[in-house]
């Protein structure tokens, strides 16, 4: 059994983000989706310490939502174990 609350502790959604290779700096910060091929509108996502959004697609969530859906297509499972 996984502690979320515990994971969610030890990373937040702008370290997620800099391990990933997002050009994030700090919380607020916006960048093109990852999520969204063709995606060119510079400012259509933010990443916030405890969420981030897309504003385009109308999604979001927290670390474990922004693991699952940018490494292992959707499968909060599989994110929960990488994190």
């Amino acid at each position: 059994m996984y502690d979320l609350n515990l994971i969610k502790s030890r990373i937040n959604c702008v370290t997620y983000a800099q391990r990933v290779g997002l050009p994030i700096k700090s919380s607020g910060d916006r960048c093109i989706s990852p999520f969204r091929d063709g995606a060119k509108n510079p400012t259509s996502f933010v990443v916030h310490d405890d969420f981030y959004f897309d504003f385009s697609a109308g999604t979001g969530g927290d670390v474990i939502e922004f693991c699952a859906n940018y490494a292992h297509h959707g499968d909060r499972g599989a994110a929960i174990r990488e994190l």
